[in-house]
């Protein structure tokens, strides 16, 4: 979230692109889903939202999803 680095001085306002990536599978071992989200909290020229991305673990691959999973706000 933007406001887990607000404390972190200037990057909030200066920055132009804000990603936040999140793995589930990076918490919950157990799981099935090894998507990586990608949340664009920031974008000044551009949309903000979520991407979901395959992610392969063992070599650091990101790929597109065969469907289309863009959520933009």
């Amino acid at each position: 979230m933007m406001s887990d680095i607000r404390e972190s001085g200037s990057v909030e306002q200066d920055a132009d692109v804000i990603l936040f990536l999140f793995r589930e599978s990076y918490y919950e071992k157990e799981t099935q889903n090894h998507f990586l989200e990608i949340n664009v909290s920031k974008n000044r020229n551009g949309p903000v939202g979520t991407i979901f991305v395959n992610y392969k673990e063992h070599s650091g691959k990101i790929e597109d999803q065969k469907e289309q999973s863009i959520t933009f706000v």
